[in-house]
């Protein structure tokens, strides 16, 4: 099949081992989003969408096999870019034995929280000079340099305080108010028991927080501004994930995200109303799991 389509604006490349009906999904997901939107509707312009068998076919051979999708970051200068992989492998996925294209709800799942990132940081208003800046070295800088390292970490960790609509006021308190109503004051059996839950989106995920000083985030005390400022990378996972339950996709702990992060989904679907004029349903939240009964 043809590899390279422009619909809407937006241009789509992907590799011959791209199954069609996996690219369909990822289109017809993309698309729909773009006939939804009432305003705004140039955010889809240019947008670039890569997507690959497997990441050994794209330009990231080195990402997880677990990561189905990367959205660029401003600071590549890209653009509006992401790449999306659509084919289990079945070295971790036995079944992949008999179907290798990944469940395309999932497939569809992925390709709208990209897209969450390309919107989370396309409505935000990020220090322009930090972010010419950033791309500079990025793009020109030596790697190996230990200088020039050290001065693109200083400006990228002012750069990420405000390069998002996560990074907004009204979604830190979101998020803040979330987190201590799910965490504060609970014992350490009760957070891991609800981290497992949450999968990629828990608190003490691998990647979500780093250190300050040695200093780790700990919800059982309560979220303070420090800590907040460590969980840039969480918020930004969770803004996506939410972006694409509320835009209508389907994933396994749907309902665990949505019952932990309420108030930060009401934020959310604020901004996508405010920015691309859609509505979202309300989530209703399941008795059972909004009582976080894993505590047994």
């Amino acid at each position: 099949m043809t590899n390279e389509f422009t619909i809407y604006g937006i241009k789509y490349y992907c590799t011959d081992s791209v199954k069609h009906d996996s690219f369909e999904t990822i289109k017809n997901a993309i698309s729909r989003t773009y006939r939804r939107s009432t305003k705004n509707k140039d955010f889809f312009n240019d947008i670039k969408i890569q997507i690959f068998g497997s990441w050994q076919e794209s330009d990231y051979p080195e990402a997880s096999y677990f990561t189905r999708g990367i959205a660029m970051d401003p600071v590549a200068g890209e653009g509006k870019s992401i790449r999306l992989v659509t084919n289990k492998s079945f070295i971790h996925d036995i079944t992949a034995l008999f179907d290798k294209k990944e469940k395309l709800t999932d497939t569809e799942h992925y390709s709208i929280h990209e897209l969450g990132h390309i919107f989370d940081n396309y409505f935000a208003k990020p220090n322009e000079q930090l972010l010419e800046q950033l791309k500079y070295i990025y793009k020109n800088g030596d790697e190996n340099d230990e200088v020039t390292c050290e001065k693109f970490n200083k400006l990228w960790l002012e750069y990420i305080k405000d390069n998002s609509l996560s990074d907004t006021n009204d979604f830190k308190e979101a998020w803040k108010t979330d987190i201590e109503k799910a965490f504060k004051g609970k014992s350490e059996r009760y957070i891991k028991s609800v981290n497992k839950k949450l999968g990629e989106f828990a608190l003490d995920f691998e990647f979500d927080f780093g250190t300050i000083d040695g200093k780790l985030v700990n919800a059982a005390d309560g979220i303070n501004e420090e800590e907040i400022e460590l969980s840039d990378r969480n918020r930004e996972e969770v803004f996506a994930q939410l972006f694409a339950y509320a835009l209508g996709t389907e994933y396994p702990d749907k309902r665990d995200v949505l019952n932990v992060y309420q108030n930060t989904y009401k934020i959310v679907k604020k901004y996508i109303r405010e920015y691309l004029g859609i509505d979202c349903e309300e989530h209703k939240p399941c008795e059972r799991i909004s009582r976080l009964s894993c505590e047994a």
